[in-house]
């Protein structure tokens, strides 16, 4: 017997959790995609998606090897806008890291590092 909740379809449970977890599925308006049993007779496989014409074909597959779990496959249906950032970024790969080691050898380190720190207030 298969229950149909917000679009949400499931066997029956025993679980006191899992009508808690339909609701709120169902109030966050969400669109469950698995509608066979992934393991045994109960839909174990979650493919959730806010908008239903999201992912289509779904299927329920064997398992891989020794596995007591089906696998679910599916196609989505996405469309991406790039994001350009005009933020500079620093090629470092270009840096002259021979002239900076050269430069770092050229300072008295023990001079350098000697004396008190001063905290300014």
């Amino acid at each position: 017997m298969w229950f149909h909740i917000g679009g949400l379809l499931t066997l029956p449970s025993k679980l006191v959790y899992g009508d808690i977890w339909l609701y709120l599925v169902e109030d966050l308006f969400y669109t469950q995609h698995v509608l066979c049993p992934t393991r045994g007779d109960a839909v174990l496989g979650l493919v959730l998606t806010s908008e239903p014409d999201m992912v289509s074909d779904v299927r329920v597959i064997d398992s891989p090897g020794s596995s007591d779990h089906n696998m679910v496959v599916f196609t989505t249906h996405l469309s991406c806008t790039p994001y350009i950032s005009n933020k500079q970024v620093w090629d470092y790969k270009l840096g002259n890291y021979e002239e900076i080691n050269d430069a770092l050898a050229e300072v008295d380190w023990d001079d350098f590092m000697s004396g008190t720190v001063r905290f300014s207030a």
